[in-house]
C-alpha cells in the first residue's frame, strides 16, 4: 500500500475509481515513481530514489490484487503500489517482470485507482503506458515570510521635547516602542550643548557633556547619567541616529530631544 503521506486519497468501504497517472523510471524492472495525479481530489505526489519492481521482488507490498499475469509494482524510496490488468511494453519498450533491468528511461502509467481487501492498486486495464521525458527537479515550497513589524521608535522621555527649568541634577530616560539591541547604542548617542547660546553669550568653546548609559530591557528604557550637573540656563540636545537597530535589526527612526535647564 502507499504510504499515508504519499498516497491518493480513496474512501474506504469497497472499492472505489479514480483515474490517475503515475509516472516512473525504468530500472530494474519498474522504476522510480514521480506522481499520481487524482482529478478527484487535487493532487497526490510522492518521488523515490530508484524503483524496484516486477512482481513484488522486493516484498514491498504484503497481498497482491491478483488482478491478471501482469500484475507489477510501482516502487519508490517511501511508497509503492501494485499496477494491474496492464502489460508493461509499448513503443520501443518491453519489461520482464521477473528481470532486473535498467533502460535509464522513464515511464508514465494512468489507469483507475481502485481499493479492495485492504490493498490500493491502479487499474490499467483502461489506461495507458508509455515512455517520457524525466522529471525536473522538484523545488522545496517557499518559506512563509511574516510581515516585519514597524521600526522601533521613542514614544516617550522624560524631560520632555522643549520642556524648560529642568533640574541641573537631571537624568534623560527614553523609552521605546520596541525591544532595542543595546549593542548598538555605542557610537549612536550624542549629548551636547547649543553652539547658536555659545556664540550669543561671546563664549569661545561650548562646554562638553560627559554622560554613560544604561538600557533596561524589561521596560524598553534607556536612562542617560551625566559625569557632572548641567550648566544653568542651557539648551540640551539629546540625538539618537538610525544606527540604534531593534532586536530584529531594523533601524531606529531617528529622534531629536531639546529642554532648557533651569537656575
Amino acid at each position: 500500500m502507499l504510504s499515508r503521506r504519499n498516497r491518493p486519497e480513496v474512501r474506504h468501504g469497497g472499492s472505489h475509481d479514480h483515474d490517475v497517472s503515475v509516472g516512473c523510471r525504468l530500472e530494474h524492472g519498474v522504476a522510480q515513481v514521480l506522481s499520481a495525479r487524482d482529478p478527484h481530489d487535487g493532487a497526490a505526489r510522492w518521488v523515490g530514489e530508484r524503483g524496484v519492481g516486477g512482481r513484488n521482488l522486493l516484498g514491498d507490498l504484503p497481498d497482491a490484487p491478483g488482478q491478471s499475469r501482469y500484475d507489477f509494482v510501482l516502487r519508490s524510496a517511501d511508497a509503492a503500489i501494485w499496477i494491474t490488468n496492464l502489460r508493461p511494453r509499448g513503443k520501443d519498450f518491453e519489461l520482464s517482470l521477473d528481470a532486473r533491468i535498467d533502460t535509464g528511461r522513464w515511464l508514465e502509467v494512468s489507469g483507475t485507482l481502485q481499493q479492495g481487501r485492504g490493498l490500493q492498486w491502479l487499474d490499467g486495464s483502461s489506461g495507458t503506458i508509455k515512455i517520457t521525458q524525466a522529471p525536473k527537479e522538484l523545488t522545496e515550497d517557499a518559506p512563509i515570510r511574516i510581515p516585519m513589524g514597524p521600526p522601533p521608535e521613542v514614544v516617550f522621555s522624560a524631560p520632555t521635547s522643549e520642556e524648560t527649568d529642568v533640574q541641573l541634577s537631571t537624568n534623560v530616560r527614553i523609552q521605546f516602542s520596541r525591544d532595542i539591541n543595546p549593542a548598538t547604542f555605542k557610537g549612536n548617542i550624542a549629548v551636547k550643548y547649543s553652539e547658536a547660546e555659545t556664540r550669543e553669550r561671546g563664549e569661545p568653546d561650548t562646554p562638553k557633556i560627559d554622560f554613560s548609559n544604561q538600557y533596561l530591557p524589561g521596560t524598553r528604557v534607556l536612562e542617560l547619567k551625566f559625569a557632572n550637573p548641567l550648566e544653568r540656563f542651557r539648551t540640551v540636545t539629546v540625538q539618537l541616529s538610525d544606527g540604534i537597530l531593534g532586536s530584529d535589526k531594523q533601524p531606529l527612526k531617528p529622534w531629536t530631544l531639546n529642554f532648557q535647564t533651569g537656575p
